[in-house]
């Protein structure tokens, strides 16, 4: 049974979680990255298709931060990308295969691509959010 004191603190605890907003083409790499996220206590939203996600950030920043696969050439990244960082949504690419193509107007965002430990994301999503692991 759920008490008050129960159910405040769990509105609590959601609230200090931080929501990151996840898109990638490849779903099988996506949804191991969502649940590895969603064991480290991160609230993921996704993972989106490129063209999902195009659709969400269009109604507003719903997001602390978003991590974007970016192993595969996808013509709708850059606006992404840019209207996230207009937005001043925290940005981190990830390269699940090892191979990135980032184009030269986002070579300011980090990209994780530890594709053999994917443990090791969560050290530079905290980074960016400015938290500690």
């Amino acid at each position: 049974m759920q008490t008050k004191i129960t159910l405040d603190m769990g509105r609590v605890l959601k609230g200090l979680r931080h929501r990151v907003l996840l898109i990638g083409d490849e779903y099988v790499l996506s949804s191991d990255i969502a649940a590895l996220l969603r064991r480290h206590a991160f609230d993921v939203i996704g993972p989106l298709t490129f063209a999902a996600a195009q659709d969400f950030i269009r109604e507003g920043p719903h997001t602390d931060c978003a991590v974007i696969d970016i192993h595969l050439h996808q013509p709708l990244l850059e606006p992404i990308a840019a209207h996230l960082r207009a937005e001043k949504v925290p940005l981190l690419f990830v390269a699940t295969l090892g191979i990135a193509r980032v184009p030269a107007s986002l070579a300011d965002i980090p990209v994780w691509g530890d594709a053999f430990d994917h443990e090791s994301i969560t050290g530079p999503l905290h980074a960016l959010l400015g938290t500690q692991s």
